[in-house]
């Protein structure tokens, strides 16, 4: 007769040994999910919402006092980065455009604060409850116990996990490759997130429990988010390449041109990174084609802003009549108004 272990660390050997799809959990862990079976909770018909704890402590706080406005600012930009996370594994990427709004709905977060002594704590949980995402037509069993904001936060734990691991090192790239993988729309939420953080000198630590599963856990720092700042920006991980057409307004010596597009309206073109002398070559009112970079730049407490930069100029055959000014519904999910980098006419 084989006799069970009588350690912790031999129960969990053996648990791990045993059943190989299931993680190894830690003590807290290990209560919490025997509770939730007791509970009679399963995963093909999942009704518990996950819970997640938004810890703030540092310089940025006092006590367990902090300034609204910093709190708020960090909210924010967690809320842009979640979705931004969340849209890109679903395949939506790119800087311009509109999440989709059933993607901003599946990871919306909720809120409630409570006060610990040296912290604050804001507690989360999705918005939307796991039956209605995951079994939303009525079906009596969901094919995964995984809301989109569960697999979000997992990646985001991954992501600032690999910051941590390769922070101050020569090598970078998987830290650069993770960010590129989810796209410059994430690579610009973190951005921002970071820069809300090191602005307000909190370290940020965040929780996330989903029922029959491990405590998730990822960190960050004002140190931590300065670096991530620092190779976002660096690498131009945040940058789209896009190719644009439209009509000259403005050509100078200066480094930004009015550019006449139907997507933007009338936008500035930052022209320093063409070699030669670009505005001897080039007229108002001549149409052009553009490869670009565009960037979408979320800094706490401000509009976003939008930055172009051309890499080419060439001649379009195109024409005036081709140019029909669109709503541009990029700043729609993100909260604040868009601004451009130079004067920007139409929408």
């Amino acid at each position: 007769m084989v006799s069970l272990p009588t350690s912790p660390e031999g129960f969990l050997a053996l648990l791990a040994k045993e059943s190989p799809n299931q993680p190894v959990l830690s003590s807290a862990d290990l209560g919490r999910v025997s509770r939730e079976r007791h509970q009679g909770q399963e995963s093909l018909t999942r009704d518990a919402p996950s819970v997640g704890a938004l810890r703030l402590s540092g310089a940025g706080v006092t006590g367990h006092v902090a300034a609204l406005d910093d709190v708020t600012l960090l909210g924010l930009s967690l809320q842009r980065l979640i979705t931004a996370i969340g849209a890109a594994l679903k395949g939506f990427k790119n800087v311009r455009g509109r999440v989709p709004k059933e993607l901003s709905t599946y990871t919306t977060l909720g809120l409630r604060a409570a006060p610990r002594p040296g912290s604050l704590i804001l507690d989360l949980s999705p918005r939307i409850s796991p039956s209605e995402e995951l079994r939303g037509k009525g079906e009596v069993f969901s094919e995964s116990d995984t809301q989109l904001v569960d697999a979000v936060i997992e990646r985001l734990s991954r992501l600032l996990q690999a910051a941590r691991e390769h922070q101050g090192g020569a090598d970078e790239t998987a830290f650069s490759s993770e960010i590129r993988e989810l796209g410059p729309r994430a690579a610009s939420a973190l951005r921002g997130f970071a820069q809300a953080t090191s602005a307000s000198n909190f370290n940020v630590d965040l929780t996330w429990a989903q029922p029959l599963h491990e405590t998730v856990e990822c960190s960050l720092t004002p140190r931590d988010a300065l670096w991530l700042e620092k190779v976002i920006a660096g690498r131009k991980l945040d940058a789209e390449p896009i190719v644009i057409h439209g009509a000259l307004q403005t050509v100078s010596h200066g480094k930004k041109w009015d550019l006449l597009n139907s997507e933007f309206g009338n936008v500035s073109i930052d022209v320093t990174d063409i070699e030669g002398r670009p505005w001897s070559e080039w007229n108002p009112d001549d149409l052009v084609e553009v490869d670009a970079s565009i960037t979408i730049t979320q800094s706490p407490g401000r509009a976003i802003t939008r930055s172009i930069v051309a890499r080419t100029i060439r001649p379009w055959s195109g024409s005036l009549a081709d140019i029909q000014i669109q709503a541009d519904d990029t700043a729609e999910t993100d909260m604040l108004p868009i601004q451009s980098e130079g004067p920007l006419e139409g929408p």
